[in-house]
């Protein structure tokens, strides 16, 4: 019987669920043009949506024919596509089921974990969204989460314990590539003289904690550290921005994975003040990108990157930027955190690995179908 399944990446606007989607149709695609025989005899037939912000993350393509849907087609409940199971890549999938099958990926931190007081307001509508979200997780055939600690969040919000997977977050296949020269001179001509530059690739989610990067680069400043901070914002994320919040901040907006790995090229590390996470990519293209990495001390990084990290207190500019200016006076240290971190990536799963289980769960929710 042949089977009709749709993988659905249109609601995806940016940051780190368009670098995954990306990365799967890539891996994917290149599987079907060398060694279609290995892969689920219904990839070959599966349609492909994406927004635009996966479009324009995309290599060219060989086989896979991605089709560029618009957000609204989440709203339209009924009329029922034939398919037979739809994989959404990154959920939640704010319409009702639309297949006998739902496979979904949930990295909606913002739904299950406690509300950052100080940074997100009381607001009846994230109150009704996140309850909109959490009903999608549990009404889902499968639900693959990237951590341990996000499958424990999934199962306190009443997501059956068979039916969530974990598949582990990895970079993106451009990272491990060679910098394109005429991005990298592009991002290296935007440095100021005499001055050390991290890199922050991120939205502007309140979790994200941009805000504390000025403060720091600026403690960094009354030590002796001239320092700035690339960030990777959209033109609206940047204007709603407070004046004080992008002092030393360059703002080259959102970038593709190829342009990402030039922006690295152009770094002398990258700075990670997140203050939750489902897993970022980010800490991890760091360690492959061979660029010592700054990154929140909290679990959600330690629990992925261990010693190869210095961990610096996310809410204290001052202790940050002490942490920073010290290990900086030390660069046999960070030398060595660096080594680890590849020594790290060095073991871990590819894209294509992740591809895989990607692929493999959907085939299991099929063949569970009653």
């Amino acid at each position: 019987m042949r089977l009709k399944v749709l993988i659905d990446s249109s609601n995806l606007v940016g940051g780190g669920g368009t670098q995954v989607a990306s990365a799967f149709i890539e891996t994917v695609d290149r599987a079907l043009a060398s060694t279609p025989d290995k892969l689920p005899s219904w990839v070959a037939e599966a349609d492909w949506y994406v927004s635009e912000s996966v479009r324009d993350a995309l290599a060219p393509l060989h086989r896979i024919r991605p089709i560029l849907t618009a957000r609204r087609w989440r709203l339209q409940t009924l009329r029922r596509p034939p398919y037979d199971a739809i994989f959404t890549i990154f959920g939640p999938a704010y319409r009702l089921r639309r297949a006998p099958i739902e496979v979904m990926g949930y990295a909606d931190v913002t739904s299950v974990y406690p509300r950052l007081a100080h940074l997100e307001p009381v607001s009846p509508r994230r109150g009704i969204r996140s309850t909109i979200s959490r009903l999608s997780a549990r009404d889902a055939d499968r639900l693959i989460v990237e951590t341990d600690a996000m499958k424990a969040l999934a199962l306190d919000h009443g997501v059956a314990p068979d039916k969530v997977v974990v598949v582990p977050n990895t970079v993106h296949p451009a990272m491990a590539e060679a910098p394109d020269p005429e991005l990298e001179a592009s991002f290296s001509a935007l440095r100021a003289t005499d001055t050390y530059v991290f890199c922050y690739v991120t939205r502007a989610y309140p979790h994200k904690n941009l805000g504390m990067v000025g403060p720091i680069l600026d403690e960094l400043a009354r030590a002796g550290v001239p320092a700035q901070a690339f960030v990777t914002l959209r033109d609206d994320e940047w204007a709603a921005l407070p004046e004080g919040s992008r002092s030393r901040l360059v703002n080259v907006g959102s970038l593709s994975p190829t342009a990402v790995r030039a922006l690295y090229a152009a770094s002398d590390a990258v700075l990670f003040c997140s203050l939750r996470e489902a897993f970022s990519a980010t800490p991890l293209e760091a360690l492959q990108v061979g660029l010592p990495l700054f990154a929140s001390d909290r679990d959600f990084v330690r629990s992925v990157c261990g010693d190869a990290a210095t961990y610096i207190d996310p809410l204290d500019a001052k202790a940050a930027a002490r942490t920073i200016a010290a290990a900086l006076a030390q660069p046999d240290v960070v030398a060595g955190r660096v080594a680890r971190g590849r020594a790290l990536l060095d073991t871990w799963p590819s894209a294509a690995d992740r591809s895989k289980r990607y692929l493999d769960v959907v085939t299991d929710a099929l063949g569970a179908r009653p």
